[in-house]
């Protein structure tokens, strides 16, 4: 039987920066972004039915998985890329869209009804100036 103290002295203790380290795949993506994706597509496609099972099954963090179905509610794909590649965070970007998926989650589950009573609260002008222009160009 090994003593606590020989068992503690062959283990390797790690710098900060070896501790922080951010680990890539052959392609050059963050592996722990790669594995919440794959957890949220499971999750989104209903074949998981919540998030902590989908992030056990995919080896991921819970918070990441979130965070990419906030992002692919918010159909910001440019936002997962961006953390694929590690460019950004993902619960930065995932932070910074969330109001933005509420929004299009609640206007694609609206009725025509719905999106016509908004038309007439917000205006027609009004949507067109700061949705759709800014989206044209």
């Amino acid at each position: 039987m090994l003593s606590t103290v020989s068992t503690i002295s062959r283990l390797q203790v790690k710098t900060k920066s070896e501790a922080r380290k951010s680990y890539r795949n052959q392609r050059r993506q963050r592996t722990a972004v790669l594995r919440a994706a794959t957890a949220a597509g499971l999750y989104i496609d209903g074949s998981i039915p919540t998030v902590r099972e989908a992030s056990e099954a995919c080896g991921a963090n819970a918070r990441y998985v979130a965070a990419v179905v906030s992002l692919l509610k918010a159909e910001d794909l440019a936002a997962i890329r961006a953390a694929l590649a590690g460019r950004v965070s993902l619960l930065r970007a995932a932070k910074e869209t969330r109001r933005a998926a509420r929004l299009i989650s609640a206007y694609r589950a609206a009725t025509p009804a719905d999106r016509a009573a908004l038309g007439r609260a917000v205006s027609a002008e009004l949507l067109f100036s700061d949705s759709v222009a800014p989206a044209l160009g």
